[in-house]
């Protein structure tokens, strides 16, 4: 399987792969570039910025690794993890934050694991204890402005299984968070554009796997 990474900048998928398409790089909302060693990441970000109808960014490069390197060395790394929960009833467990349909996730505290984070951050933005890690899901990646720099956050995620019922459920309202709820695959598509696009790029991925 050929290696690479997707980055979601402005809600955004930017790919970073060793060979892009001839009609990905024809498609009227998408934008290619090919990486050298003196290329400047800046151009996508300005290209993003100024241009909204992009919808997709394509960066073609010789080696994926070095290219993403790179492209994290220009930012500072924020390492989260998180769950996406499943009960017996086949049902997913979102939170509200924000105004958007999340899933729970937050960032490692000094001296965990990606695992005991992941488990932790599901505990503590949902008000639940009874889970299971069934096995990791990919990771995700996106960007962000925090005090003045560029943020490349990659979440971790796993599937994991849960016997808690609406009741032992409970929102950290102290993190921003107004509701958790379990919803169907249908409900939670349903809903998709309530999501961020690196959210429902997870979602639905995962549930075509399982």
């Amino acid at each position: 399987m050929e290696q690479r990474y997707k980055v979601f900048i402005a809600d955004r998928p930017v790919f970073f792969q060793s060979a892009v398409e001839k009609s990905k790089k024809n498609l009227e909302h998408s934008f290619c570039i090919s990486y050298s060693l003196d290329s400047d990441f800046e151009l996508v970000y300005e290209k993003l910025a100024s241009t909204p109808e992009i919808q997709s960014v394509f960066i073609e490069c010789n080696s994926v690794e070095v290219a993403f390197q790179a492209f994290l060395a220009m930012h500072e790394e924020v390492v989260a993890a998180g769950g996406l929960v499943v009960n017996g009833q086949g049902k997913y467990l979102f939170i509200e934050r924000l105004g958007f349909l999340d899933l729970p996730k937050g960032k490692l505290e000094k001296g965990e694991s990606i695992v005991e984070a992941a488990l932790r951050e599901v505990e503590e933005e949902c008000g639940i204890t009874s889970l299971e890690i069934v096995k990791q899901l990919p990771t995700s990646y996106h960007t962000y402005f925090h005090k003045g720099k560029r943020v490349l956050k990659p979440s971790h995620w796993f599937l994991m299984r849960s016997t808690a019922a609406d009741h032992d459920l409970a929102p950290q309202t102290e993190e921003g968070i107004t509701a958790v709820l379990w919803l169907s695959e249908d409900e939670a598509l349903a809903r998709e554009k309530e999501m961020y696009r690196s959210i429902s790029d997870l979602f639905t991925r995962s549930v075509q796997e399982l």
